[in-house]
C-alpha cells in the first residue's frame, strides 16, 4: 500500500536535517566561544567580519567533525557532544588537526620533526 510519497525524498531530507543540526550546533559552539573571546580580559576589538568569518570556521570544522563521527557510527548524543567542541575549537581545531597531519608525513618521510614554537629554517 504506496501512498504516493517519494521514500528517497524523504531520506534526503533526514540526512540534510541532520547536516543542518550540526551545522547549527558548531555555530553554537563558535558563537559561544567568540562571546568568551571577546568579553574576557584582553576585551579584543572586533568587526562584523571577523564573526562571521569565526562562524563558518566553527560550522566547517563541526562539519568535518560530523563526517568523522558518521563513519564511527557514534550515538546521537556523542554525535551532539563532539560537534559542539570542534565548533567550539573552531579554528584551533583545524590548525591542531593540520599539526598532526604534517607531523606524520614528516615522519613518513623521515625527516626531522620542529619543535612547536621554532621557526621553519630555510
Amino acid at each position: 500500500m504506496s501512498d504516493g510519497r517519494d521514500p528517497s525524498l524523504f531520506a534526503l531530507i533526514a540526512e540534510w536535517r541532520e547536516w543542518a543540526m550540526a551545522w547549527f550546533l558548531a555555530m553554537l559552539g563558535g558563537g559561544i566561544r567568540f562571546a568568551q573571546k571577546i568579553a574576557g580580559a584582553d576585551k579584543e576589538p572586533w568587526t562584523r567580519t571577523q564573526a562571521v568569518a569565526k562562524l563558518a570556521l566553527a560550522g566547517a570544522s563541526g562539519l568535518m567533525m560530523f563526517f568523522l563521527i558518521q563513519d564511527l557510527h557514534f550515538g546521537a548524543h556523542w554525535k551532539a557532544l563532539f560537534i559542539a567542541l570542534a565548533g567550539h575549537m573552531g579554528g584551533e581545531a583545524i590548525e591542531f588537526i593540520e599539526g598532526i597531519a604534517k607531523d606524520a608525513i614528516r615522519r613518513a618521510a623521515g625527516a626531522a620533526i620542529p619543535p612547536p614554537n621554532d621557526p621553519p629554517k630555510g
